[in-house]
């Protein structure tokens, strides 16, 4: 009977230790988690706001040729057949640049430097083909595609300064049909004090012998939209050092004459399809287009 007893003790007394010891061990754990998850949010810091935002809006049709996943942000240029928002021709730039930086200066031309490319809110509609009828140029359809691409350039930017409480300065990039939805957004960054320059591809709105613009390839002759007045945005009134008209002598879209236009029909694009991919664009245009790049960049970031 003892015996039982004392067991019985025993036992109690080990079940006692054993949840002392569970206990202490809850206490010294749980204020060892605190301690670690205090630390990793600690050690968190946020992303540092870009100094330079490039804005970027993709041509005609390019919208229906977009990988289906799209490439994680910050850009990366190692899968050259995949691009983002931004398209084909400014995607290529973007690589040429970064190519031509690094080989020619030995820096990252994109250090300080984020991408954001309109999305499906600007539709960049097709202005050849089936899609848009043969052998004319739909300017009213495509006018109301740039207007919405503006808007959703404007809603972009907003968003993204909102989310991120950065406000940086922007750098306008867009190819064809994308100038001319950029265009208009212009002077109201430049009166936020967020204006870092424009480069425009085969701009439909480029006017020839602005003495505000830097021309590489030819500025014989306007944009083909230049014809109607009504479809032209005011400028930036910038220095000519912020802004870049890139243009193939042969793009009837940006220099607009009765062979160029032909070519462009009939050739389904033309030349206009070559900036910095096809042969009508020449490696000496391609490296002018970088310097001033870097040259905006630059400017911009007080570098």
């Amino acid at each position: 009977m003892g015996t039982q007893i004392l067991l019985r003790r025993r036992v109690a007394a080990v079940g006692a230790m054993i949840l002392a010891a569970t206990a202490l061990a809850q206490a010294e754990t749980q204020p060892a988690l605190a301690t670690a998850e205090s630390m990793f949010q600690e050690s968190e810091t946020p992303t540092p706001c870009p100094a330079v935002v490039v804005l970027a809006a993709r041509g005609s049709s390019e919208t229906r040729w977009l990988d289906e996943t799209l490439p994680p942000e910050p850009w990366t240029f190692t899968q050259p057949d995949r691009q983002g928002w931004e398209g084909k021709a400014l995607h290529f730039m973007y690589r040429h640049i970064d190519s031509y930086a690094r080989s020619t200066y030995d820096i990252d031309p994109f250090a300080q430097v984020s991408f954001l490319p309109l999305d499906e809110g600007y539709p960049a509609v097709p202005v050849l083909g089936s899609d848009a009828g043969y052998g004319s140029i739909p300017f009213d359809r495509m006018h109301k595609s740039s207007q919405l691409g503006s808007d959703n350039a404007l809603h972009t930017i907003d968003d993204y300064e909102a989310a991120s409480a950065c406000h940086p300065k922007y750098l306008l990039t867009g190819y064809s049909q994308g100038a001319l939805a950029l265009q208009p957004i212009e002077v109201e960054l430049e009166q936020r004090g967020q204006f870092a320059g424009v480069i425009y591809l085969g701009s439909p709105v480029k006017v020839h012998a602005d003495p505000r613009s830097h021309f590489i390839g030819t500025d014989l002759r306007d944009g083909v939209m230049v014809l109607d007045p009504d479809l032209l945005a005011p400028a930036a009134q910038i220095a000519q050092a912020h802004r870049t008209e890139y243009c193939i002598e042969t793009d009837f879209v940006c220099n607009f004459d009765q062979h160029n236009s032909e070519n462009f029909v009939l050739g389904f694009g033309g030349d206009h399809k070559d900036y910095f991919k096809g042969p009508a664009s020449t490696q000496e245009q391609r490296d002018a287009v970088a310097e001033d790049f870097l040259e905006y960049v630059a400017a911009a970031t007080g570098g």
